[in-house]
């Protein structure tokens, strides 16, 4: 990944870490980033340094999108998370294919996607709040 795709806050996957390791962005260098684990899957290591080529991008998936607050809507026949209860919202709709997202904005499309971050940096431009998974 590159440093200029990447914000504080993002999650991502750490090569090497294990595949269901989850990494919240701490800090970014050009060649670095400081990420801590957030869903307890290394009981060694808090905090890692790691060299960007390490780090790669988490693929979203049902799992992940109720994670980060979105619930299965039959009326978009996708995800949806409220910002404004019924008056803003984005929405993940599944492109047929299976390759990612329709990543809508109050019924506009944005871009399509299947990475986390992503839908992350796009839900902070448009609300000034932080996408994260819920506990």
């Amino acid at each position: 990944m590159k440093s200029a795709e990447l914000r504080i806050g993002n999650l991502v996957a750490i090569n090497g870490r294990g595949v269901d390791c989850i990494y919240q962005v701490t800090s970014i260098d050009q060649d670095t980033i400081d990420a801590k684990c957030i869903n307890r899957c290394d009981p060694f290591k808090e905090v890692y340094n790691e060299p960007l080529g390490n780090v790669r991008p988490i693929e979203l998936n049902d799992k992940l999108n109720t994670q980060l607050g979105f619930t299965w809507s039959n009326h978009v026949d996708g995800y949806r998370r409220d910002y404004i209860e019924l008056t803003l919202f984005m929405d993940l709709m599944p492109i047929d294919d299976g390759q990612g997202y329709a990543v809508h904005w109050d019924y506009n499309w944005l871009c399509s996607t299947s990475y986390a971050h992503i839908v992350q940096n796009i839900y902070y431009a448009l609300t000034g709040q932080e996408l994260t998974i819920l506990t």
